[in-house]
């Protein structure tokens, strides 16, 4: 996977909120030219912190604007793994964004298994959550 020209998530945040409409529109100028652009995952896990904590965005609205941001075809991530997250987050709302990637990529790795002391994994069905 190509890792230059990293995305931090402060840009991101312009363009999903447009808070700043001149940043954001810049923001799409860039993620629409024909350059690569690589977002680690962990900057999308703190995009859904940001817009939880600071902007009061519903689950459903979130996954609806990351939805839309994995869709520009310049953005190099882990595309699979991000929208069964953000499919798990949405359809949990006892998860954290954090818990949906990881049973995301349980799921994905077809382990089945997580080491946790969090009860919350137990709730969904097929995942065997278990205890050191």
């Amino acid at each position: 996977m190509k890792k230059d020209n990293l995305v931090d998530t402060n840009l991101l945040i312009r363009f999903l909120t447009a808070d700043d409409p001149q940043k954001a529109l810049r923001v799409k100028q860039l993620l629409s030219s024909h350059k690569e652009f690589y977002i680690p995952d962990l900057v999308f896990a703190e995009i859904v912190w940001v817009l939880q904590t600071f902007y009061g965005v519903d689950r459903s609205e979130i996954y609806a604007k990351l939805k839309s941001l994995l869709s520009f075809d310049a953005i190099i991530c882990n595309k699979k793994l991000l929208l069964f997250a953000l499919e798990n987050y949405q359809s949990h709302s006892f998860l954290s964004f954090v818990d949906a990637y990881l049973i995301s990529l349980t799921q994905l790795s077809e382990t089945h298994t997580i080491y946790s002391y969090d009860q919350s994994f137990d709730k969904v069905k097929g995942i065997k959550r278990t205890e050191p």
